[in-house]
């Protein structure tokens, strides 16, 4: 399940917290086991993406759209590249990841625990 939070500090931001990973819509950083973790914008956007379609499989195309609403072109091999440097920044073990997979080479999925 995907927890949205709220800081009684800071009203109005929202988060997205799942095991150790918190996402911070508001100010769009990412933390894992309590460290920051630097991501690109587009790299934020395709995991808030993932985040919020928990447990379903999103393939490429639907990823690339959701970058093209945002006025961000990439073609899928770009895409690829992008997804292997937002999983290696997020996962401690990529041989047993606990946040995003990749099947069937054309789909991710953000788990469900």
């Amino acid at each position: 399940m995907i927890t949205l939070l709220r800081k009684t500090k800071s009203i109005g931001r929202r988060f997205i917290k799942e095991r150790e990973l918190i996402i911070d819509l508001s100010e769009k950083k990412v933390t894992v086991n309590s460290e920051e973790v630097k991501l690109s914008p587009i790299e934020f956007f395709l995991l808030r993406f993932l985040a919020l379609n928990k447990g379903k499989a999103v393939s490429a195309d639907q990823l690339l759209t959701y970058l093209w609403k945002r006025d961000i072109f990439l073609l899928e091999d770009g895409l690829d590249v992008i997804m292997d440097a937002l999983m290696s920044k997020i996962e401690n073990d990529q041989t047993a990841p606990k946040y995003i997979i990749n099947f069937d080479k054309n789909a991710y999925k953000f788990l469900e625990v």
